[in-house]
């Protein structure tokens, strides 16, 4: 990432890629070269008549159309592996090498323990590293683990910490623990379930606190700082009792036109942007309701977050900062929440999952079928 590639860049360069980790297709063993032409002429001549199958090369010509996925894929490891490379660098007996792959190559210096006896321990945890005993230059003190979802990650570290000596780990390393509520559709009940959530648990005893990453809203509080935030987060902060923050709604929008809105940033006014000129500010944004969710995140025992909108609008997912790119950087499960008095709720919630990716997915812990009345019975299989 962030490096030109050298494939035909030059006459005597060859460039040779494999598809199957970065797309996981392990089962169509697919990949390919690129060749000056000369070389490409001559390997032609020699090649047999099928080295792959139709089904393979009909993955592969999608696969390297997909601009998308390879741009979100690499966003995302970009950003799990920063977060892994400093968790990994509070091990005092572990030194990591840079990497701009999706692996970093460990050197274990521990006198008592070999990287055969961690590899076993780890193995009796169900983790698999890859020792290097036959890479050449290298040997029996190193080893390789990949860069996998944060959740992996965290899981890793946790069992390398019953096993290796560690320095005081960073606490925004290990997620305060969260929850999340996000909508089939705008006015799902989203906010009253977060104000009601909240209330249960400080009545349990439990130090919990609001967060919605963005907001809009003409109809906004002024806190005693004299900042701007949403009212829904105000009710949710009073349910838990505790004095309306702008951290717990880093971004408002109020709308004053069809296409346009002013920002309020932190509760400060940063101006008024087109909904385009927003979409290319987000990426600040996002950094911005990250740093306050992690602020917020510190002081508390829990945090119930509320989305917007729904996860499901694929037209705005690329720019989301409000729905399940905040819950994967809040590691925190999604309650999907659907209104039954709009009707259709199963089949919103099966269209929902259907055009969530897979990462998406796997972070729905459950569904939330909201203002129903009468006999349970009737939520029953027919």
């Amino acid at each position: 990432p962030g490096h030109k590639s050298l494939a035909g860049s030059a006459s005597n360069i060859i460039t040779l890629h494999s598809l199957t980790k970065f797309y996981a297709i392990p089962g169509l063993r697919l990949g390919y070269g690129v060749f000056p032409d000369t070389i490409a002429v001559k390997l032609q001549k020699i090649l047999p008549p099928w080295t792959v199958n139709s089904l393979a090369q009909k993955v592969g010509e999608r696969a390297l159309a997909d601009v998308k996925y390879q741009d979100q894929t690499r966003k995302v490891w970009i950003e799990n592996s920063e977060v892994f490379r400093k968790a990994l660098s509070n091990f005092n007996d572990l030194h990591i090498f840079p990497s701009d792959a999706n692996f970093f190559l460990i050197k274990l210096n521990d006198k008592k323990l070999t990287v055969a006896d961690l590899k076993l321990q780890l193995a009796n945890k169900n983790i698999l590293i890859r020792d290097c005993l036959n890479y050449q230059g290298l040997g029996k003190d190193f080893f390789r683990i990949a860069v996998r979802s944060q959740k992996e990650n965290t899981l890793f570290c946790d069992a390398l910490s019953q096993i290796l000596s560690v320095r005081t780990i960073r606490k925004t390393f290990k997620k305060t623990p969260a929850i999340m509520f996000q909508g089939t559709s705008s006015n799902a009940g989203k906010s009253i379930l977060t104000a009601a959530l909240c209330r249960i648990l400080l009545q349990d005893g439990i130090r919990v606190a609001p967060f919605k990453a963005q907001n809009m809203s003409l109809n906004s509080f002024v806190t005693i700082d004299g900042l701007e935030m949403g009212r829904a987060q105000v009710v949710q902060a009073q349910a838990a009792r505790l004095d309306p923050d702008v951290l717990m709604n880093p971004i408002l929008l109020k709308p004053n036109s069809d296409t346009g809105s002013q920002i309020i940033v932190r509760g400060k006014p940063l101006g008024n942007m087109s909904v385009m000129d927003y979409v290319s500010y987000k990426k600040e944004a996002m950094s911005i309701v990250s740093e306050c969710y992690d602020e917020l995140a510190s002081k508390y025992d829990v945090v119930i977050l509320e989305g917007a909108g729904s996860p499901g609008e694929v037209n705005l997912k690329s720019h989301d900062i409000v729905n399940m790119r905040m819950a994967r950087h809040a590691e925190s499960p999604v309650i999907l929440v659907g209104d039954i008095d709009r009707g259709g709720v199963y089949a919103s919630f099966v269209g929902h999952m259907e055009v969530l990716n897979q990462w998406e997915r796997d972070l729905i812990a459950g569904f939330l079928v909201n203002r129903f009345r009468g006999k349970q019975e009737l939520l029953q299989d027919a």
